[in-house]
This record gives C-alpha cells, sequence and structure tokens, in this order.
C-alpha cells in the first residue's frame, strides 16, 4: 500500500519499479492518492505489464486510510526526500510494517526488523529485494505497535521546547 501525494519526490515510480521485479507474483500495489504524475504511473504500470497488478484507487476519506493500513502487508514511502512522514507513523500504529527510503528524519522511526526496513530505493533491484524480504517475514503487530508508541505530539512539543531553550541558553550566555 502506498498513500499519499503522487508527485515525484514521493518515489511512487521507485516503488512500481521495485514492485515489478519483486518475486511475490500474488501480491497487489495498491496506490491511494491523486497527483500530477498519475498518468506518468499508470502508463509506467502498464508499459511494465503490471497494470492488473497496480491499482489506482485516486484519493480516499482520511477515516478509511487506518483500516487500509491494517488491511495491507506493508505500507511503503521510497521518498526522494521527506521529514518524519505521518504515514509511517500511522501504519506503524495500526500494526503494519513499513519500507522505506533512508532519507531525511525516516531512519529515526523505522527500526530495522522490528517496525519495518530502510531501502535503497535508488536501485529497483533493491527494492524488489526489500518487498520479497519484508513480505516473507512474520512480522508482530503489536510489537510494530510499540515501536511507535511513545512518539507523541506531547512528547515531541517537549522535545522541540528542550532543544530551543537550549539554543536561547547557550545564546544569552555567549
Amino acid at each position: 500500500l502506498y498513500v499519499g501525494n503522487l508527485k515525484q519526490v514521493k518515489g511512487v515510480d521507485r516503488l512500481i519499479a521495485g514492485f515489478t521485479q519483486a518475486a511475490v507474483r500474488d501480491c497487489r500495489l495498491f496506490i491511494v492518492g491523486d497527483g500530477s504524475e498519475l498518468a506518468t504511473l499508470k502508463e509506467q504500470a502498464r508499459s511494465a505489464g503490471v497494470a492488473d497488478r497496480v491499482w489506482f484507487a485516486g484519493r480516499r476519506p482520511h477515516h478509511e486510510i487506518p483500516m487500509l493500513m491494517s488491511a495491507a502487508d506493508l505500507v511503503c514511502l521510497l521518498s526522494r526526500n521527506e521529514g518524519v512522514p505521518n504515514v509511517l507513523l500511522e501504519a506503524m500504529v495500526t500494526g503494519t510494517p513499513v519500507l522505506a527510503s533512508q532519507v531525511g528524519g525516516i531512519p529515526e522511526v523505522v527500526q530495522e526488523g522490528k517496525n519495518g526496513l530502510l531501502v535503497d530505493a535508488s536501485s529497483p533491484d533493491h527494492v524488489a529485494a526489500a518487498i520479497n524480504d519484508i513480505l516473507r517475514r512474520r512480522w508482530d503487530a503489536a510489537k510494530v505497535r510499540d515501536s511507535v508508541r511513545g512518539l507523541t505530539w506531547d512528547r515531541n512539543a517537549a522535545e522541540t521546547v528542550s532543544v530551543l531553550d537550549s539554543a536561547i541558553s547557550g545564546y544569552c550566555r555567549g
């Protein structure tokens, strides 16, 4: 499952390329979202011969996303550039493991083998191998959920205030 904007920076083209090479042929790729790359991505799936296994669902109401994530075997985000994306945290809260690129703040939340896998998303071979790997593993949904249990808005705000306090204190002393 992919959930998000269909923009080049989000790496959906990388996901389709890796999915095309993955050994798991009875698998389907469900893409939720809309954007400027939709026609290009549909053509990529068609020309790769996987259009019958790649489903473009368009935008979905936010209340449907947790159900879709819970039903998925994995949630993928192969962004070229990213902060700490909520979509990965939301997936992990449902107990669904994630496959994500090693960019930005993603490695701060994806714990290799515990709640997902990190991949060099620039290589379709690496993406395919990671898809095969993640789908063959037995994931403990409770452990996936527990891995992000402490990541709350309150904790994030407290850590931000602490960093700002330290910066202000250092500035005032200088």
